[in-house]
Order: structure tokens, then sequence, then C-alpha cells
């Protein structure tokens, strides 16, 4: 009994540690909602309106990543260009798919492209002391409102992570992913995600069996594939689920 509980006590130790340990202190993560945490297919106009108000599936392990963020960084802030009329809906999206910690903004009315910089201009106005990582695909403007406000506050952007749906032309200071090993990988090198969580959620993406989650058809797939000079293990699932991708491409 004395072995089992102590047993038991060590695993919750090694597990609070791998959420809890990671270097976000003044750091603040903002992310776009549909196609960047949730499948919305917004390539399409039917499937952007369908899949937004009807469809609740969010990207395989991408909950996973964001749960690091919401109990590390300084704040968690979803910016959708949703109407806010499906507010509550989408914030029971997130809070069911495992966060809590989080604030979501959906749009009014007026521009687009404007509300959304303009926002994250108001959230680091309110986090003085805070540098950003900013994440979202490019279906839409993110890649363009991120990149200007990386232009105008170049000192406060530690990371942009865009999700190449359209597989659209991107500027160099955008991190393109595919899953969120990539954006977690990047962390990793930068700091502020330790190889052991890495590990864990490259191997929970490698085993997926949600290919429909984890990689959807409508989603660009990337031709070429960049070795790094990463630990052998991190470089190793790098390489198997970039393999897994092209198989579900080829699948579907």
């Amino acid at each position: 009994m004395l072995i089992l509980k102590l047993t038991i006590s060590l695993f919750l130790i090694f597990n609070f540690q791998l959420l809890y340990s990671q270097n976000y202190q003044n750091v603040a993560v903002i992310s776009d909602f549909d196609d960047t945490y949730k499948l919305t297919n917004t390539k399409g106009l039917f499937a952007k309106v369908w899949n937004g108000l009807f469809t609740e599936k969010i990207f395989f392990a991408m909950p996973d990543l964001y749960k690091i963020f919401e109990q590390n960084a300084d704040t968690l802030v979803f910016i959708s260009n949703s109407t806010t009329l499906i507010t509550k809906r989408v914030v029971r999206q997130i809070t069911e798919s495992g966060l809590s910690n989080f604030s979501a903004i959906l749009h009014k009315s007026g521009n687009k492209f404007n509300y959304k910089y303009q926002n994250i201009e108001r959230i680091m106005a309110a986090l003085p002391n805070s540098k950003f990582i900013l994440l979202g695909d490019d279906s839409g403007d993110d890649h363009d409102i991120y990149a200007l406000i990386a232009k105008n506050y170049p000192d406060r952007i530690l990371r942009i992570y865009i999700r190449q749906v359209k597989g659209k032309t991107l500027p160099e200071i955008i991190n393109v992913y595919y899953t969120a090993y990539d954006i977690a990988f990047q962390e990793f090198k930068d700091g502020r995600i330790e190889e052991s969580r890495l590990i864990l959620l490259g191997r929970t993406i490698k085993n997926s069996t949600q290919t429909k989650l984890l990689f959807p058809d409508y989603v660009f797939m990337p031709k070429e594939f960049q070795i790094s000079d990463s630990p052998e293990l991190v470089e190793k699932l790098r390489i198997d689920i970039f393999d897994k991708l092209k198989k579900i491409r080829h699948l579907n």
C-alpha cells in the first residue's frame, strides 16, 4: 500500500511539473478561433456558415497545447471574427475542450481587420510588461494583421504562428504550422516548453486515430520538410508526424 501511494504521488508530481514548469512568465497568448482552434473550413462560404453555427470539432491536440498556455501565460485570449451573437456557443465549445482560464472577444461590427488589430492593441496596452505569442491561420487576414502588429511593436512579439489552410505565401516573420506539435516544437526551441512535454504531445499526435480532426482534407498539404538540429527523439517525432500527414492526405 505504501509503495502504491508513493507511486501515485510521484506520478502526480511529475504531471504537475509537466504542466506548470513551462517558462511563460510575462508572456501572453492571443489566438484566433475558426480554423486555428476549431475546424470551420473558412475557405468556402457555405461551409464557413454551416460549420460556424452547427459543428463543434476542435483540431486534435490543440487543447493539450493551449492548456500549457492557459496555466502558465499571463493571459489567453481568443479573438474571433465570428459575430457576438454566438459568443456563448464559442465559449462553451472552448470550455468543453478542456480550457477554463481564457477570454473570448467576438466581432460586433465594422471592418474586421481593424477590429482584430485594435483589440490586440488594447490587450497589449493593458499588459505593458508582457510579450506576445499570436496564433491564427491564413484563410483570413490573421497573417497580415499579426505582421503589422509585429512591425509596429517589434519588441513585444515573440512568435507568430499561422496554420496554412490555403497555402498562401507568408512573410518570413511567420512560423507556419500544421499540427500542435509544430507550435510546441518552436516553443521548445525558444525555451518555453520542456522536452518531456513536447515528446508527450508528439507521441499523442503520432498515435492518434482521429485523422479528420488532426489534418482535415481542406487544409493545405506542405510538400517540403526541413530537417533541424534538434534532439534525436524530438526530430524523429517531427518526421513521423509529417509522414502521418502525407498518409492522411493520400487516404483522403
